[in-house]
């Protein structure tokens, strides 16, 4: 039986998405369904709405905690790596992943994730089955991060 707070194989991952790009959102979307782990996913578009949804705040403040958030790094009002310093400022926000998800190849980019405390960085991948591998990964972080 799994403690307060943890989630088990059968329990659905709550994912927050903050993607700007609709067709990121719809290949993210059909890579979760492949998976065939158990999520419920929520799509924000830019870093305040990000905020907003993690911080229980504003149009948001009935979203549920998020086990996880996919983020990619160049998206409106607040850019990826300023909503990750601003979360792991929060204590409450430093318990659960956060997995940049973007098209930028740039070494900068990685280093300042890491710096920032980001828990992976991953380049969005070209190939459907290539997403369904990354997310896999990534929702995996969740399981080890409660077990």
């Amino acid at each position: 039986m799994a403690e307060a707070g943890q989630k088990t194989a059968q329990q659905p991952v709550t994912v927050l998405l903050v993607e700007d790009n609709p067709a990121d959102v719809r290949i993210i979307r059909e890579a979760l369904l492949i998976s065939r782990i158990p999520h419920r996913l929520y799509v924000v578009e830019d870093g305040e709405q990000a905020l907003d949804f993690v911080r229980a705040r504003g149009g948001f403040a009935d979203a549920p905690p998020p086990d996880l958030m996919l983020l990619d790094l160049n998206i409106p009002k607040l850019h990826g790596h300023d909503v990750i310093a601003q979360l792991r400022a929060d204590v409450p926000a430093r318990r659960f992943p956060i997995v940049v998800l973007t098209g930028s190849k740039l070494e900068k980019d990685m280093e300042r994730s890491f710096a920032l405390h980001a828990d992976e960085h991953i380049v969005k991948p070209t190939r459907l089955f290539e997403y369904v591998g990354e997310l896999a990964f990534a929702l995996g972080l969740v399981r080890r991060r409660t077990a």
